[in-house]
């Protein structure tokens, strides 16, 4: 297997009029801390390109600038976002403390968010790391110093750290999740979907007698200042339960139903942007998910961006003309012709085989990878031009 030889990043990213942009290698030293007005994305690929390839894209955020999720989809990075928002003064303890530690010199308050972004994304990833250094041996180190590195990029992916080490050596596959497993997690994602309704509804009637409150007694501004706090705590914990509802499901992302050789797909109706918003809401479009769908009955190019935008990668269509097949793939997706794979269907449900899967897409992914990188070129390109004339 050919290991890569540039550094794989972890980038932390400060979207804003001024952007703030730090990476860290997989080891945690600093290869990059910059900001700048008015960043394009174009600006902003072209620095990460020259610095490495990025493995991570982070945030300090717990919802995400658009910015993290273009980036992301752009360098096909996982996304990092803390689990809750730390107080400034936290942030400034860790980048403060940080940047003695990696001897860095933090300029503006947009690097110094950056550079935490990046330090919280590696903090989380690092006991993977240590593991990944502990399942390599001295004598498989040999054989390349990047063998570590490139382990460590399948564990962001979620390759447990022993299978990621076999899988770069022997060229194995992970084994399977373990079935109990996948319905603790199902059975714990429920439960935070029925706390979010059990949150709105409390949202919704703590509104409700604010509402009553305020017309019965009226109350001058400083009065109502405990209402206004009152209301932003709920509204944190609302926030709170909605972004813990999300890690349940990137930590259900691994798991994709798989049985002997075979993948389900999830199925959908005839494609339209307000049926795949609704396939979103549901939980059926997930990324990374396979899709099903016998038509694409809305614009196809507003279809492609949407499923895009849910992560989507691959879909599956009993009719498509080779121009809808040319939207999904400019926004990243591989459409395939139900009527070249052969389609398994149980109970209602269409199933592949894999190798059947990964063939066709693998036809279609060099022609995939080529135009994302011309795309990224062409942005680079466009920043460049727009540079000169404005020299």
């Amino acid at each position: 297997m050919l290991l890569a030889k540039r550094p794989r990043l972890i980038v932390g990213v400060d979207p804003g009029t001024t952007l703030g942009l730090a990476a860290l290698d997989l080891d945690g030293r600093p290869l990059l801390l910059t900001s700048g007005k008015n960043f394009s994305k174009g600006k902003v690929l072209e620095l990460l390109l020259e610095t490495g390839s990025t493995a991570v894209i982070a945030s300090d955020r717990v919802v995400p600038p658009h910015l993290i999720s273009e980036l992301a989809s752009s360098l096909g990075a996982t996304i990092y976002l803390p689990s809750q928002e730390a107080s400034p003064v936290e942030k400034e303890r860790l980048v403060e403390e940080a940047s003695k530690k990696l001897g860095v010199q933090v300029s503006d308050r947009h690097q110094s968010a950056a550079l935490y972004a990046a330090l919280k994304a590696y903090d989380h990833f690092e006991a993977l790391f240590r593991d990944v250094e502990k399942a390599v041996s001295v004598e498989l180190q040999r054989k390349g110093p990047q063998l570590v590195e490139e382990a460590k990029a399948l564990v962001i992916k979620g390759i447990p750290p022993g299978k990621s080490v076999k899988t770069l050596l022997l060229g194995a596959e992970p084994a399977k999740v373990d079935q109990n497993v996948l319905n603790a997690l199902r059975k714990e994602n429920k439960y935070y979907k029925e706390r979010l309704l059990s949150t709105r509804a409390e949202l919704a009637e703590a509104k409700a007698e604010i509402r009553r409150l305020r017309l019965a007694h009226p109350r001058s501004r400083e009065k109502n200042l405990v209402t206004s706090i009152e209301l932003q705590e709920t509204r944190e914990e609302l926030r709170k339960a909605l972004h813990e509802i999300e890690e349940l499901r990137r930590q259900l992302e691994p798991f994709r139903p798989e049985v002997d050789g075979r993948i389900r797909l999830y199925m959908l109706g005839p494609l339209s942007v307000s049926s795949i918003k609704s396939a979103i809401e549901e939980g059926t479009i997930a990324p990374d998910r396979p899709i099903y769908a016998p038509r694409v009955e809305g614009d196809a190019k507003k279809c492609a961006k949407a499923l895009a935008s849910a992560g989507t990668r691959t879909v599956v269509l009993e009719f498509a003309d080779e121009i809808q097949k040319r939207a999904f793939m400019d926004n990243g997706i591989v459409a395939i012709s139900a009527s070249s794979i052969a389609i398994d269907w149980k109970s209602g449900v269409p199933w592949v085989l894999k190798s059947d899967l990964f063939g066709s897409i693998g036809k279609q992914g060099k022609e995939l990878e080529a135009l994302r990188r011309q795309r990224i070129r062409e942005i680079i390109d466009s920043y460049r031009e727009e540079r000169m004339q404005e020299k």
